[in-house]
């Protein structure tokens, strides 16, 4: 996680430096203060021929119902643009559920397993420069997500080709999975002033992102088989809207949501073989190129506070 401390430090570092900058010529920082809930499903595929229609293993983590908070500070640099980046934070309300699915693997025919799955961290941050021609707006930005998972205890269907099945139980930690993603982004906005509030219906568009992931399974504690995936391309989108409300002389409040995804990401994999022994640990590594595949959709709906 020191990666993490020093993003958020950068992060507070760029707050207090455009913040003085913008001080100076007059103009006002805004400040966002928003608690969120969230929902939605990371995936993680195993490719049989470099495409998402055919795989041969696919994983699918949820991010279930998780409780966020939000800090977003907008510095006007001018009066026609500003400097914009938030964070947020999320942790769940209660366990998910992995599934692992199989398919057409040796003398496996199919192959269906699930396991509990905690949120173990969770960290989304964006960066952007917003150009503002009265009610419309135009911005150029990056997103940085960071999520992983624990996948513990469980059960397992396998069903074999000549017909015969096996059911398995499964206790401890199975499975760990994290997912690091890099997007930027164009986005659009146009504000509707009504009768005292305003409504302000937005779209980011990503053509190309990238995803760096880790698949840890373990075996019984003494066998490790590790994936690393480069995966990128595909197509990152965002829908929103947001509506603020007159609340007084210093703060507004408003209510906003929120759909993306990014999908069709395809890379490399990296498979290591780790071989635990009292005296040796030796390694073996093999690289697939379009062996692997990363995508997550996601919802939210938050309650802000807006300076």
């Amino acid at each position: 996680m020191l990666h993490l401390n020093r993003l958020t430090l950068f992060l507070l570092c760029l707050f207090v430096l455009t913040g003085t900058v913008a001080a100076q010529k007059g103009l006002e920082p805004q400040v966002d203060f928003a608690t969120s809930l969230l929902w939605g499903t990371a995936y993680e595929l195993v490719l049989r021929d470099g495409t998402y229609t055919d795989p041969v293993s696919r994983l699918r983590w949820p991010v279930s119902t998780a409780l966020a908070l939000d800090i977003t500070v907008e510095l006007p640099w001018a009066n026609w643009t500003s400097t914009r980046v938030s964070l947020r934070s999320a942790w769940p309300l209660a366990p998910g559920t992995m599934i692992d699915e199989d398919w057409r693997i040796g003398t496996l025919k199919y192959g269906y397993s699930e396991h509990e799955a905690p949120l173990k961290s969770y960290l989304v941050a964006t960066a952007e420069q917003r150009f503002s021609w009265g009610p419309f707006s135009l911005s150029a930005g990056g997103l940085y997500r960071w999520t992983s998972w624990e996948g513990w205890n469980g059960t397992g269907v396998y069903q074999s080709y000549s017909g015969t099945q096996d059911r398995l139980t499964f206790s401890g930690l199975m499975i760990a999975y994290r997912q690091q993603w890099i997007i930027p982004y164009l986005g659009a906005s146009w504000a509707w002033e009504g009768r005292g509030w305003t409504a302000t219906p937005s779209v980011r568009v990503g053509p190309y992102s990238w995803c760096f992931d880790m698949d840890n399974h373990n075996y019984a504690g003494q066998t490790t088989l590790t994936f690393l995936d480069n995966t990128r391309g595909g197509l990152y989108v965002q829908g929103g809207l947001e509506v603020v409300f007159p609340g007084g002389p210093a703060w507004n409040w408003g209510l906003r949501g929120a759909m993306e995804q990014s999908w069709g990401a395809i890379g490399e994999t990296i498979t290591t073989y780790s071989y635990q022994t009292v005296t040796t640990t030796p390694r073996r590594y093999i690289s697939d190129s379009e062996a692997a595949g990363t995508w997550f959709h996601e919802g939210s709906v938050s309650l802000f506070l807006k300076s």
